[in-house]
């Protein structure tokens, strides 16, 4: 199909179809068909499988213990001055808490 893989033709429809109908732009549609279709072929002339290979190990690797309990992440992330707002929120968010 268009000289491509058949999964690359999958991947190309999808994108370009699902960028169409989040932008209704018929400019994207075929601008994202024709580069993406390049993307792809210059891809499958370096390695037609791999895409393949990437969904064969995803599907093959099993996930972490921890991430199925929940725990992916055990250290909180630190709050940053842009989360919590300005000096002055904060001040004013202190005060009151007083």
């Amino acid at each position: 199909m268009m000289g491509l893989p058949l999964t690359y033709v999958v991947i190309l429809a999808m994108t370009t179809m699902g960028g169409f109908i989040a932008t209704l732009s018929f400019v994207y549609l075929v601008a994202s068909a024709i580069i993406g279709y390049a993307a792809l072929r210059a891809l499958a002339a370096w390695d037609p499988r791999i895409f393949d290979v990437i969904l064969t190990s995803l599907r093959r690797t099993p996930l972490p213990a921890a991430w199925l309990r929940g725990k992916a992440n055990a250290t909180p992330a630190p709050i940053s001055a842009a989360v919590v707002g300005s000096p002055s929120q904060r001040a004013a968010a202190g005060s009151a808490l007083k």
